[in-house]
């Protein structure tokens, strides 16, 4: 007969993995975690053997997706439902993590993709969604979590949308070392063993050292240093009422956790019990905003410390307005670093100034700069934060530390990031505090080699950083003075510029006039991509250009010319024609006729009225030449005048000649009105545009575009979108650069990204031609955003190239990185196409197949 199977559970030999020794943990194949229950997955001897005697297996669940549970094992593993397949919508799930009572618990997520706008796991200091949060994925970009007591919950949601992969995440429970109440520790002489040497406060309070921390918000966060209170917390160890507590003794200015010794504790009602003791006479009342809902900012004058926006972690209030002014003593310097930042990037905003009020100069602006450090040249800065009427996120947390600022004692002649010791700080007004006491003016700084650089220039030329296109040195302080023939002015285009990353250190100035003390044109430095041209309005033009010792970078190069006043004569261009205007009182006082004018083409001629002589013409007609030059292309041509063949006399020169350029190189929109930039050096010389159209079309054979408004699609449809030169020009490439969608025209508040960098970004889109012909192609496949209505919109930025110039951006075509330099040698549109709607019900029906 057929044998009795044993009731024996299979011997390790038998590779069949086993729950003994590994309750908790997942071994592959199968699971010994308590959670193997909801997803079918327990090893063997799960029940009744090891993991689980007094509990049967778990009938097949009522629920669609069962999530959360007490979780009590010293050490194991939890998912999102249905992991490692897409959660359910709609999940509340909550997982409560419950050490003995000295223990603590590690939690790390090893895995987590969820939906960003809509779905969370929230993580909280205790055992329910009542005690301290301690932070949100997937918006914070934190991944480990240590509770200060024995418990941690964990909270899960997802909306009705979109669902994902959802998480994993491991806990361990540990022996603890934070003691409850911030009592003394009685931590042993040495530190905890291991196979390295644990961090150590020693010399290091203030800082956040990576598996631990040395500053005093890890009180808060449960992840201080084995040998913090050692070094970096002052315990008072007699408190009131008999009872461990925090003491703000030392502490001024600081957020212990439990309470606080920070000057806003008086709003938010969480003082420690000594802060009147201690605290209250170097703690100013900080001033409030009565529209804001939350308390804030301060006079902050403790050494070292930290300020949160209002409500932080939570989020903070609408129309808050608040003001922080950090103030060191005289012979300090305040270091800023913003340790979190998450603001409403359209409208919400925090400012950093130079000085000890808003009306100094303004260092940075948050979210758009990403610069989240901060070294203030004085003893004081001012931060200040605002939110509008609107949306709200989580806000800011920020430390500060004051140190001593660099002295001249023995340094006299030489500059410091923050201030100066040689001479020249008294005409930049950044003398170091002392240098009047270590370095006076009987003294001279040692001599610091600067490069030859600079000069007198007259007419047209150029001018250059020293050694461009090589990195230029250290300390350039060049003075370029440019001058025209009388009556004339100065157009100055800068066609490539990279400079150090910093403002301050390297620079170039433009003064219209004849020196540095005329009145400024502009400031171009690292992040400048506009001011790229300029006029003056006189026949002179300075440019400064200066650099600091600390960094260097590729330089720059400009390119001037003489010109004739606007007012005298202009001309404009775009890809279609180009249209020169010339003011008859100019003529009459060269004794010229305007009938007898004409351009290289005899053929064409102008038209008059009263006060203007105008031509117009297509730009390649009339004589009109095309070339390449520094990059940019340009359009040539020139306006003569014939000899008069009647009379006795003539007051005429005996040559007049106009030679005209126009250069395609400014960067405009499409749809707006071209900004035009006028140069006449015996030469009218000005800037245009490209006109550039973009449409959809009915096949990849892009032979009949859509005329459809709005075009009215299937979703998952294929689209074919065709940008192009409006005039075809075999010698201009066109590069579709970027291409995003929205679902309206606002494409910085939602958007996504079809083309980034000249490289497909959506795993639809298919590009059949791009950077090589003067139009592009591709094609992706539609769809809509949620949660908004049907429309999608499309705006697309192209570079335009000369065909013959093989190292242009159009010839590099996908560039996964992009460069560095700021090159403003190829013309940039953008251009908007749009929108589509979808046909019937807004849900998916059949697919159409690329024919």
């Amino acid at each position: 007969g057929t044998p009795e199977p044993s009731i024996n559970p299979p011997s390790p030999t038998s590779g069949i993995p086993s729950c003994s020794l590994n309750c908790g943990y997942s071994l592959g194949s199968c699971s010994c975690s308590s959670s193997c229950q909801y997803y079918g997955n327990c090893c063997h001897d799960y029940y009744g053997h090891y993991c689980y005697p007094s509990t049967p297996a778990p009938d097949t669940p009522t629920v669609q997706a069962p999530c959360g549970e007490d979780l009590t094992n010293s050490r194991g593993e939890f998912f999102s439902p249905r992991y490692p397949n897409n959660y359910p919508n709609n999940a509340y799930c909550t997982w409560r993590l419950l050490a003995s009572e000295r223990q603590t618990v590690n939690l790390t997520f090893t895995f987590v993709e969820l939906e960003a706008c809509c779905d969370s796991i929230s993580v909280y200091d205790g055992p329910s969604d009542s005690y301290p949060w301690l932070g949100r994925l997937p918006q914070d970009q934190r991944r480990h979590f240590n509770s200060t007591r024995n418990s941690l919950t964990v909270v899960f949601l997802s909306d009705s949308s979109a669902t994902y992969r959802g998480f994993r995440a491991q806990w361990v429970f540990s022996e603890s070392h934070v003691y409850p109440s911030f009592a003394a520790p009685k931590y042993p002489t040495d530190p905890p063993t291991g196979t390295s040497t644990p961090p150590s406060c020693r010399w290091n309070c203030g800082y956040n050292l990576g598996s631990c921390s040395c500053s005093s918000s890890c009180q808060y966060y449960g992840s201080c240093c084995h040998d913090y209170y050692d070094y970096c917390h002052t315990y008072t160890p007699s408190p009131p009422d008999s009872t461990t507590a925090a003491s703000c003794r030392s502490n001024c200015g600081y957020n212990l956790g439990s309470c606080s010794c920070a000057s806003f504790c008086q709003y938010y009602g969480r003082c420690c019990h000594d802060y009147h003791d201690f605290c209250q006479v170097t703690a100013t009342t900080p001033t409030v905003n009565p529209t804001a809902e939350g308390p804030c900012g301060g006079d902050l004058t403790n050494p070292r410390g930290e300020f949160f926006s209002p409500q932080y972690p939570n989020n903070y209030p609408n129309n808050a307005d608040c003001t922080w002014t950090l103030l060191a003593s005289e012979t300090q310097v305040v270091n800023l670093t913003f340790t979190f930042v998450d603001l409403e990037e359209c409208c919400d905003s925090i400012r950093v100034y130079d000085g000890p009020s808003a009306t100094y100069p303004l260092l940075a602006h948050l979210p758009q700069d990403q610069r989240f450090h901060f070294s203030s040249p004085r003893n004081y800065l001012t931060v200040l934060f605002s939110s509008d009427h609107r949306v709200t996120r989580q806000g800011f947390r920020a430390q500060w530390v004051f140190s001593e600022m660099p002295s001249c004692r023995g340094n006299c002649g030489y500059s410091f990031s923050p201030c100066s010791c040689t001479s020249s700080c008294q005409n930049y007004g950044n003398c170091c505090h002392d240098y009047y006491t270590y370095c006076p003016a009987t003294i001279e700084p040692p001599t610091v080699t600067r490069p030859k650089c600079g000069g007198h220039f007259f007419d047209s030329g150029s001018i250059s950083s020293p050694d461009y296109p090589n990195y230029y040195p250290d300390n350039a302080d060049c003075v370029w003075q440019i001058s025209a023939p009388a009556g004339q002015r100065i157009f100055l285009s800068f066609v490539d510029l990279e400079l150090q990353h910093c403002c301050d250190c390297d620079y170039i100035n433009v003064y219209d006039g004849s020196s540095t003390a005329s009145s400024v044109l502009g400031k171009l430095c690292y992040n400048d991509t506009l001011l790229q041209d300029f006029r003056s309005s006189s026949s002179y033009m300075t440019v400064l250009f200066r650099s600091d010792g600390s960094g260097v970078a590729r330089g720059f190069i400009g390119f001037f010319s003489s010109s004739l006043p606007e007012n005298t004569a202009r001309v404009v261009c775009s890809s279609d024609s180009m249209t020169i205007v010339i003011q008859r009182s100019y003529l009459d006082s060269l004794g010229i006729g305007w009938q007898n004018l004409y351009v290289d083409d005899h053929r064409c001629r102008p038209s008059a009225n009263r006060y203007e002589v105008s031509f117009n013409f297509p730009i390649d007609m009339c004589g009109t030449n095309k070339t390449t030059k520094n990059g940019r292309v340009v359009y040539s041509n020139h306006v003569q005048a014939a000899q008069s063949k009647s009379g006795e006399i003539t007051r005429q020169v005996e040559e007049f000649l106009l030679r005209v350029n126009c250069h395609k190189g400014q960067d405009t929109t499409l749809g707006t009105v071209c900004k035009t930039e006028v140069t006449i050096n015996s030469t009218i010389t000005g800037t245009g545009h490209f006109n550039t159209s973009m449409a959809f079309y009915h096949s990849r054979s892009f032979s009949y575009p859509i005329l459809e408004f709005p075009y009215k699609v299937r979703l998952d449809q294929y689209l074919y979108v065709q940008v192009q030169l409006s005039k075809a020009d075999n010698t201009l490439n066109l590069l579709v650069d970027s291409c995003v969608a929205s679902p309206n025209q606002d494409f910085k508040a939602r958007s996504y990204t079809l083309i980034q960098n000249g490289c497909a970004k959506d795993s639809t889109v298919h590009i059949y031609t791009n950077g090589r012909q003067y139009y592009a192609q591709f094609h992706f496949r539609a769809f809509k955003f949620l949660r908004t209505h049907s429309y999608v919109f499309l705006q697309c930025k192209v570079v335009i190239c000369a065909d013959d110039d093989y190292s242009s951006r159009c010839r590099q075509g996908c560039r996964m990185r992009q460069r560095r330099s700021l090159d403003f040698s190829h013309h940039t549109e953008t251009i908007t196409l749009g929108p589509i709607t979808f046909k019937g019900a807004e849900s998916a029906i059949k697919v159409e197949k690329e024919d």
